[in-house]
């Protein structure tokens, strides 16, 4: 009996010797750590130099003479999840991992060791800066193209638009539009200037159309707000019978701007033998039964057709701009009154 409590009270002192040496959890250290420069793709923290941290090796949590003092562990939330993502013997350290999200909020703390113990700073919140594109806005619009502005996304990458990944021979920014407010915005061009034109061809006169611009910081996409441009109609100013007599009538107006040459039979754009930029049709009704009679690439045209007497003959002018055909108000004139 005598024995084995003898044997009990040596395993009791071996436990309680061996624990003085056995390195216990340290309450996180405030070591200052901030971060005096924070953008919407990075952020850099900075804390105050520790007195005897040793360089370690962060895998095996031993000390090793020739590795890091300090391990930076980031998170998303402030009660867990940390994990390793830099090094560094300074007391400062720039995060610009590309998986960063702009106005995300992430958590930081310093990994770090005295006397053999693996020690952790205090955490910090940080908050990026929000990426967004600004200032759309349009400069000027016609009946065929409309030309819009914006201004320059910070720390914007040139990304890949249908993998939604970066990739650098690509854009900065695409332009997306839409006959809706809210939904079906297609891609319809890009560019790495902060101005665009849209000239795609499709655009119809005096209809309303919707924009915005896509670019992306780090691996987010960023798109801007929506503005909201209508395209001038297509407008016929002073037609009007010049002249009419028994041998001709002439038929003048102002130039339509943007007007191309095209086929009034298939209705098509496009310059060829035979195609005009106007055609001038004529009806013996004011509505209704109006036939082509000519064309031509100027602002004139005459008409030196056989008048029936005391008829009164009815003009108008056909023009397309952006496949859009549009018939001006007819004009009379009565050749043989």
């Amino acid at each position: 009996m005598m024995k084995k409590r003898i044997v009990l009270f040596f395993l009791g002192m071996c436990i309680a010797f061996s624990t003085m040496f056995v390195p216990t959890a340290v309450a996180a250290e405030n070591i200052g750590l901030y971060a005096p420069t924070v953008y919407n793709n990075s952020l850099v923290v900075t804390w105050s130099q520790i007195s005897n941290a040793q360089s370690w090796n962060y895998e095996s949590k031993l000390p090793e003479s020739w590795n890091y003092n300090y391990y930076i562990e980031r998170s998303k939330s402030a009660n867990g999840g940390y994990e390793y993502i830099g090094k560094t013997s300074q007391p400062t350290f720039k995060d610009d991992s590309k998986d960063l999200i702009p106005g995300k909020t992430y958590y930081y703390r310093i990994a770090f060791m005295k006397n053999n113990i693996v020690q952790y700073s205090n955490t910090l919140a940080v908050t990026l800066k929000t990426a967004s594109v600004t200032g759309l806005s349009k400069t000027s619009v016609d009946n065929s193209k409309a030309y819009i502005k914006w201004n320059e996304l910070v720390n914007a990458v040139r990304w890949n638009y249908e993998t939604k990944l970066p990739e650098s021979w690509n854009y900065y920014y695409y332009i997306e539009r839409s006959k809706s407010k809210t939904k079906g915005f297609k891609k319809i061009g890009s560019t790495d200037k902060v101005n665009f034109v849209d000239d795609s061809g499709d655009l119809i006169p005096g209809k309303t159309y919707y924009y915005r611009i896509t670019g992306m910081v780090n691996k987010t996409t960023v798109k801007s707000s929506t503005i909201t441009v209508k395209i001038k109609p297509i407008k016929f100013k002073n037609v009007r019978i010049a002249k009419a007599n028994k041998k001709r009538v002439v038929i003048k107006w102002s130039q339509i701007s943007n007007a191309r040459s095209w086929d009034i039979k298939t209705k098509t754009s496009g310059r060829s033998y035979g195609n005009y930029v106007y055609y001038v049709q004529r009806s013996q009704k004011v509505k209704g039964g109006f036939k082509t009679i000519g064309g031509t690439d100027g602002k004139s045209y005459t008409d030196e057709s056989k008048f029936a007497k005391g008829k009164t003959y009815y003009y108008r002018i056909a023009v397309m701009v952006n496949n859009t055909i549009k018939y001006s108000s007819a004009v009379k004139a009565k050749p043989r009154s």
